[in-house]
């Protein structure tokens, strides 16, 4: 069984990505996920080149930056600069809203692809694409790209647990992970 490790939020900032790929160099991350319209995308897709042994997925957004398609019914979710505002947690979700959803990821996977990046697995920024009402979205995301694997929220731990992630920083989780790891 392979231990993955996948960072988020590739794309955020030069220092993001610097970071997410230092330790991809060091077999630390073996994979990662790339937002689509994030500030530093490009230097991200130019890095991710030279990293041709790892997967890279995409990270959907609903909750930052700005769309990549315009659709009136994102007036909820967008703030007076046009970027996602997060409201999306907390509004109803109808179904001109899931299909805008479904028309945006669409877009931020065709972004993705049109550089030559092959999709690995699918998670998205805050779990949005855990949110019931937008998982037939997914399904359909899913279908049209042909994308089997999706990262769930809780992946390496459960609340009740011994090892409960809260309770611990991000250091003292690699530390144990790497424990793990020497130890067989």
């Amino acid at each position: 069984m392979d231990l993955i490790i996948n960072a988020d939020d590739l794309g955020t900032s030069l220092e993001i990505n610097d970071s997410i790929f230092y330790l991809m160099s060091r077999n630390i991350v073996t994979s990662s996920t790339i937002i689509a319209n994030a500030p530093a995308f490009n230097d991200a897709v130019g890095k991710m080149l030279h990293h041709a042994d790892k997967s890279f997925g995409v990270h959907l957004y609903l909750t930052q930056f700005k769309p990549l398609t315009e659709n009136p019914t994102f007036k909820t979710i967008v703030d007076d600069n046009g970027n996602f505002n997060g409201n999306i947690m907390n509004i109803p979700i109808d179904s001109a809203l899931r299909q805008a959803v479904f028309e945006e990821w669409y877009a931020q996977i065709k972004k993705i692809q049109s550089f030559g990046i092959k999709i690995s697995h699918i998670d998205s920024h805050q779990h949005v694409h855990t949110i019931p009402h937008l998982f037939m979205v997914l399904k359909k995301i899913q279908k049209t790209f042909e994308i089997r694997r999706v990262r769930i929220s809780k992946n390496i731990y459960s609340s009740n647990s011994p090892f409960h992630l809260k309770n611990f920083t991000i250091k003292d989780v690699l530390e144990f992970f790497i424990e793990k790891l020497l130890s067989h």
